[in-house]
This record gives C-alpha cells, sequence and structure tokens, in this order.
C-alpha cells in the first residue's frame, strides 16, 4: 500500500499538469495574440502549482549558472580592459619618461649629440593620439573606456583619482615636451644644431603655422581628456547605486524581486534592517551610519530609522532645480498576503549623480516593520558656509517660534512634506529636497544618527514636540541660491582697507561669524529699485559664481557673494559684497615702487604670474585687466608670500555696463592706459592680457607704470611703452614679444612657461638688481 501510495504521488502530479497545460494550449490556440510569456516558462509555472517542482527548479539553476556566466565574463572583459589600459599607459610612460631624461641632458650640456638624442625621442606623440583615441574615439567595444574603467574601479575613489591624475599628466607632460622641442628646433642654434644657419632671435621669430596647430590640438585633447574624467569621477563616486548585490537571484538579503536590479547600498542597508530587526531605532540608526561612513568615506552620511506599516510613511520630494544633482530611491519588500514571498519592489525617482542623495529602504514583515532613510552629500555642502548655512538658521528659529505658538494646536498635516516645503518657502527660503515621517501614535521612537557640522545637522530636523512626526529638508536661501553664494559675517567687525583706483567700490576687512577668519569684503553700489537690483545681481552672479570653485596657489580664493542692505544713516544704498581671502602683504605696484627688486624675485613673480593666467584660461576665462594693482602679495609683510591675481570677475565693469544709474566715473582709465593692448587689435583674447604682461616687467624694472609714445598702427593712433635701458637682455626680449602690435605674434602664456624662460635665466643675469627707487 505504501508503495502504491508513492507511484500515485508521482503520477498524480503530472497527470493533473497534463491536462493544465493543454487547456492553456487549446486557449492560445484559439486566442493567438494573448502573451502570457514563453512555454517553457508556463509550463514550469502550472507543474509547480501542480506540485511538480522539478522543472521550476530547473529554470531557477538554469538562470543561476547563466548570471554567474554573465558576471564573470564581464569581470574578465574589465580585467582585460584595464590591463589593456595599463599596458598603454605604461609604454607611454617609457617614452615620456626617456624623452624629459635626454631633455634634462639637452638642457645640462646643449651640443650636436645631445640634441640629436633628444629629437629622436619625440616619437611620444603617436601614442599619446592613440590613447586618447582609445580613451574617447573608439566606436565599438572601446567607445566606453572610460566608463568602463570607473565601473571597475568599484567605489575606490582613491584608485579612480589616481589613475586620473596620471591619465591626465601624461597629456600635460606631452605637451611641455613637444613645446620644449619646437622651441629650440625653431630658434635653433649652430652649438647643437648643425642645420641652422645663424642663431635665431627667439623673440621676433614666429613659431610655424603647423606648430601652432598641433599645440592647440593637444591643448584641445587634454582638455576633452580631463572632462570625460571628472564626469566619470562622479560614476565612480557613486557606484554604490549601480554595483549590484552580486546573488544571481536577488535572494531575500538585498531586498529586490528575482527580476529587479538591485544595488550595493540597497543590500547592504536591507541586510542590516533584517540583522537588527529587534533591536530598538535609536540604537540601529547609528550601526547604518557608522558602517556606511567606514565603507563610502568619500561622502558624509545621515540615517534615520523608524517603524511603519506601509512604505508610503516617509514621503519624499525633490525640488526640480536640484534634480540633475539628486538621487533619490525607495526600495524594499512587504508582506504578499497569501503567497509565501513578500513582494520586492525599487523605484528611483530622480537620478541625478551630484551632490545630494536620499534611499529610503523598507522591510516589513507582521511581526518586525523597519524603515531606513539615508541620506549622504558631499562634504563641501556641509562644510562651506553658503546659502544653506544662512537659511538653516534663519528657518530653526522661525520654527521654534512657530512651534511654540501652536504648541496645543499640532495636527497631522501640519509635518507632511508638502505643508513643510511650502512653509519654507512662504519663509523666503528654498529648499533642495524633503523627507517626511509619520507615525501612529504609541509606536517606538524615531531612531536617528544626523551628521553634524558647526552644531548644525545634516539635514535640518523639523519635528513636533512628542517626536512622532517630523520632516528632514536641506534649505537654501531663495534670495541668493540663484544670484549669491552668501557668508555669516561678524556684524561687529567691519574695517576700512585702502582701496587702490577702484572708485566704483569699497573695500573692507571683515571677519567670518563661524570660524572667525578674517577676509576682504569688496561692497559695491547697487540700485535700490527692486526691477533694477534683479538685473544687477543677476549679471554679477552670471560672472562671479564660477570663481567660488577656483583653487589655485596664485589666484585670490573667493568665499562668497551676497547683497548686503543698508545699515545705517550713512549707508543707504544697498550693496553687493564680493567676500575674499584677505591678501595683507600689499600690491605689486606698492611693492616695484618701495625699493629695488632682484632678478631672482621677478623670475618667481612672473611664473606665478603666468601661472595664475594659465589656470584661468583653462577654465575659459581671460583677466582682460591684468596691473600691478591687481596683483596682491599674501603677506604679512609688503611683497612677502605668493603673488596672487584678483579683480577677476571685474564686477564693477559688469555693474557699469549693465546701468550706469549708480556708478562714479573711472578716475583711474588714464592711469592704466599702457596696460591695456591697442585698439588696433582685431582679435582679443588670452593674449591681449600678455600685451599687459610686458607691461607688468617693464613696472617690476622701473617702479613705475611705464612710460608711452605714440604711433600708429592699421590707421590707428596708440601709444607703445618704452623698455627702459637699463633693462636685462633676456627680460627685454620677452617685453617686446609681448608687447608686439600683431596679436597672433604675441606668446601665450602657456608658451612662455614652457620655454622655461623664467627658470633658466643666464647666471650673468641672475645677479642684476633694479636701480634705486626714486622717492
Amino acid at each position: 500500500m505504501d508503495q502504491l501510495t508513492k507511484i500515485a504521488a508521482q503520477l498524480f502530479p503530472n497527470l493533473l499538469s497534463a491536462v493544465v497545460v493543454r487547456a492553456v494550449n487549446k486557449t492560445l490556440a484559439k486566442y493567438p495574440d494573448l502573451n502570457i510569456g514563453p512555454s517553457r516558462e508556463v509550463d514550469a509555472f502550472i507543474q509547480g502549482a501542480c506540485g511538480n517542482s522539478g522543472p521550476g527548479q530547473l529554470m531557477a539553476i538554469e538562470r543561476y549558472v547563466g548570471n554567474v556566466l554573465r558576471q564573470h565574463q564581464e569581470i574578465a572583459r574589465l580585467q582585460q580592459l584595464t590591463a589593456a589600459l595599463e599596458r598603454d599607459f605604461d609604454a607611454i610612460e617609457h617614452k615620456l619618461r626617456d624623452a624629459e631624461a635626454k631633455y634634462e641632458a639637452f638642457l645640462h650640456d646643449k651640443c650636436h649629440a645631445t640634441w640629436a638624442r633628444f629629437t629622436a625621442s619625440t616619437g611620444f606623440e603617436d601614442a599619446v593620439s592613440t590613447l586618447f583615441e582609445k580613451l574617447v574615439k573608439d566606436s565599438a567595444s572601446k567607445e566606453k573606456v572610460l566608463s568602463d574603467f570607473a565601473a571597475w574601479s568599484q567605489h575606490d575613489v582613491e584608485k579612480y583619482q589616481t589613475w586620473q591624475g596620471e591619465i591626465a599628466l601624461v597629456f600635460v607632460r606631452a605637451y611641455q615636451l613637444r613645446t620644449a622641442y619646437h622651441y629650440y628646433a625653431t630658434f635653433s642654434d649652430k652649438s647643437y644644431d648643425e642645420h641652422a644657419k645663424l642663431k635665431a632671435d627667439q623673440w621676433t621669430t614666429d613659431l610655424p603655422a603647423h606648430v601652432i596647430t598641433e599645440m592647440g590640438r593637444m591643448e584641445a585633447t587634454a582638455k576633452r581628456v580631463v572632462e570625460l574624467l571628472d564626469e566619470n569621477l562622479k560614476t565612480a563616486k557613486t557606484y554604490f547605486l549601480v554595483k549590484t548585490c552580486g546573488d544571481p537571484l536577488h535572494q531575500q538579503n538585498c531586498g529586490a524581486g528575482n527580476d529587479e536590479q538591485c544595488c550595493e547600498l540597497q543590500t547592504r542597508v536591507y541586510q542590516m534592517l533584517k540583522k537588527h530587526k529587534n533591536s530598538a531605532n535609536r540604537e540601529l540608526a547609528p550601526i547604518i551610519a557608522k558602517d556606511l561612513r567606514k565603507t563610502y568615506p568619500h561622502f558624509r552620511w545621515s540615517v534615520v530609522v523608524f517603524e511603519g506599516d506601509d512604505p508610503r510613511d516617509a514621503e519624499s520630494v525633490v525640488n526640480d532645480k536640484h534634480s540633475r544633482a539628486t538621487w533619490l530611491q525607495r526600495s524594499g519588500s512587504v508582506p504578499s498576503g497569501s503567497l509565501k514571498r513578500p513582494l520586492r519592489k525599487r523605484v528611483v525617482h530622480s537620478k541625478g549623480l551630484g551632490e545630494y542623495g536620499c534611499f529610503v529602504c523598507y522591510r516589513i514583515r507582521k511581526l518586525t516593520r523597519k524603515t531606513a532613510v539615508i541620506f549622504w552629500v558631499e562634504p563641501a555642502v556641509v562644510e562651506q558656509s553658503g546659502p544653506a548655512t544662512q537659511a538653516y538658521d534663519r528657518l530653526t528659529e522661525t520654527w521654534a517660534a512657530r512651534r511654540k505658538a501652536q504648541q496645543h494646536k499640532d495636527s497631522d498635516g501640519d509635518f507632511s512634506v508638502e505643508n513643510v516645503t511650502r512653509w519654507v518657502r512662504e519663509e523666503g527660503e528654498d529648499f533642495v529636497f524633503g523627507v517626511g515621517v509619520h507615525l501612529e501614535v504609541g509606536k517606538a521612537a524615531i531612531g536617528m544618527c544626523l551628521e553634524e557640522t558647526d552644531k548644525r545637522t545634516y539635514p535640518l530636523c523639523l519635528a513636533n514636540e512628542n517626536g512622532q512626526d517630523c520632516t528632514l529638508v536641506w534649505p537654501e536661501s531663495r534670495a541668493t541660491s540663484d544670484a549669491t553664494l552668501g557668508c555669516t559675517l561678524d556684524k561687529g567687525f567691519k574695517e576700512c582697507l585702502p582701496v587702490a583706483a577702484l572708485t566704483r567700490s569699497r573695500l573692507f576687512k571683515g571677519k567670518l561669524a563661524g570660524n572667525g577668519q578674517f577676509v576682504a569684503i569688496k561692497e559695491i553700489t547697487i540700485s535700490p529699485n527692486e526691477e533694477e537690483r534683479k538685473t544687477q545681481v543677476e549679471s554679477l552672479a552670471a560672472v562671479l559664481r564660477p570663481l567660488k570653485k577656483f583653487d589655485h596657489p596664485h589666484i585670490v580664493k573667493h568665499i562668497g557673494f551676497q547683497v548686503a542692505e543698508p545699515q545705517g544713516p550713512r549707508d543707504f544704498m544697498p550693496s553687493y559684497q564680493i567676500i575674499m581671502e584677505l591678501l595683507s602683504g600689499g600690491s605689486l605696484t606698492q611693492r616695484a615702487s618701495d625699493r629695488p627688486v632682484s632678478m631672482a624675485e621677478i623670475c618667481y613673480w612672473c611664473k606665478g604670474i603666468l601661472e595664475g593666467l594659465t589656470y584661468l584660461y583653462l577654465h575659459n576665462i581671460r583677466h582682460n585687466k591684468i596691473q600691478g594693482d591687481h596683483l596682491h602679495f599674501a603677506g604679512p609683510g609688503l611683497g612677502e608670500g605668493p603673488l596672487k591675481i584678483i579683480a577677476l570677475g571685474r564686477a564693477d565693469q559688469v555693474l557699469w555696463s549693465t546701468t550706469r544709474t549708480y556708478g562714479a566715473a573711472d578716475e583711474a582709465a588714464q592711469r592704466y592706459a599702457p596696460f591695456q593692448a591697442p585698439t588696433s587689435d582685431t582679435k582679443t583674447g588670452s593674449k591681449t592680457d600678455m600685451w599687459s604682461f610686458g607691461c607688468l616687467i617693464i613696472q617690476m624694472v622701473s617702479g613705475s607704470p611705464p612710460a608711452s609714445v605714440p604711433t600708429t598702427h592699421k590707421g590707428w593712433a596708440i601709444r607703445v611703452p618704452v623698455v627702459p635701458d637699463y633693462t636685462p637682455k633676456v627680460l627685454r626680449g620677452v617685453i617686446e614679444r609681448c608687447l608686439s602690435l600683431d596679436y597672433d605674434s604675441r606668446p601665450s602664456a602657456a608658451t612662455i612657461l614652457g620655454v622655461r624662460v623664467f627658470d633658466e635665466m643666464p647666471r650673468s643675469e641672475m645677479d642684476w638688481v633694479s636701480p634705486p627707487r626714486v622717492v
């Protein structure tokens, strides 16, 4: 009897499934447009429902093997790709090092043998071009090399940044070597080049057209590679949103369904919710935060944990204008009723790989209900003083007063994310994102572990007194979000500073309220009329906003920009404040006129100016007002510390061009006329600044702005600076080259740096010192 029972148990499922399969096939034959999936999967589902799980298990095994195989193939492909990239890079590195060594040998001993060896080693350009093609332009399998490399780096940001710097440096080194080669080939000398008929005048002979074309192409190539590397750095930093859990079947550990894509962050948080399902919320939040901060240290992390019956207990919203910089995702699992497996869902509301991120992960069961809200942010967002700090303080104070006034009038709707973000805007501020958490009375208290900087948490938590409802937002000042990047200043400290020729502005020494840092505050009077002021502020912001990101030792650091309302009876007009680092070492004009200048000082200053200008040109900015008063020393004493370029945005001129109602006349125009390139120039660009650079060297040599003599050029009456007779020969050559009346004949800042004229000054001229200054 037992044997018969076993046989029946095996036959019945097969017979029943055969009947059902036959019925399904008849239905499909009658209704051919009905699509219910591949026939093999339908058969396996029917047999599983009838008690025969074998086909279903077989298909699961096949899917598992297939997914594992694809994963191994992808890993092998990335490893092969990286190995090929490393081989190409090592080959180019070897060629560059060989060329650099031979170039140094040539500089040490300029003769026929060293010149021949150096010229024979300059064939690396083709290898660099090949690397560029593989990184950027190649089609088919190579068109995504950079993005694939970011994927291979995973979340190891330091690993990616190391490669990023080395790859970018390859193109810079190649450019410098080619510049040196073309320079010494064009301005050749019999001492090392037997084909040279006579020594060329290095500052009056133009480089050939094909050389200028080649160098321009190499500059564009390097710039394109750097841009792509920066774009892929974002992918490398947020790789935890792309990398999957590693389980091909996405079992219960990752919180995703079998056919849904998960991510590493989702898996990590979901497993902690499962592992610590019985922990108190206030204990679990720090555990998750500690793990994320240790695993992904390139972001700042905040965690909120609560118990909710529905995933919608955490409402979220992202400001549309910040959607490209904010990632917003919701995923997890809930009970599925009569079915054994829970329902798993994953929804990405905003896919911005930028400064901000918010991820809601939930694991809801009959006995345990846990939801974690994860926030991450770029460190710079919470470390710097700015509009978020100002809005944070104002909203905190206003919210406290509001809650006190409505202490006995709380309602569930007060803390919905829609109501809170609406209230934020009614208060004159704005927000990046908001997440609202709402619990029923009697639920366990919310657990929080929020990132904190200067006693401000990230994000700002607006909660009711019983702690059952709260909305977390990251605010920004609407009044300054598009137009300014504000700073909180110490209102009790303000000293007037001397201003040279900035007649449209006032300059003060101020102090930041947060850390007590002394700063320079440039104030420009703007219109009291609301419409005119809006136009002026928008124009100023468009010019000045990019300056805050600049970081270079020879460029003044811009800390913030903001509108300041009148503060007293003497200050009756609103102003626009430009807040910068304080440079206490005086201007180049003051230093040059104070005492004699040595050749070593001139070389050091000129090199710093050229490096700063090159940095600006890489960011598509030309100064257009280079002169002694716009170059200041860091200090503390006169002429001490690095020389830095100021007045980058020329804010007063921006305002003057917007409206002439509130600007003073430019009384200094005549004083700085020699520094302006001739009006006969048919082009304007970076080489316009090189005319001013030539005048600067004259000022360093003589101690005063250059005198000028009248002449004509292309039908224009112009004035040309006079080079003092006692100017050293090398400096005279640079000056005359920079003061060429033809725009294209002037050297670029990168060209002068490339030929190392200020690094290899002849010994006979290094002892030169300018004449005593006349008091």
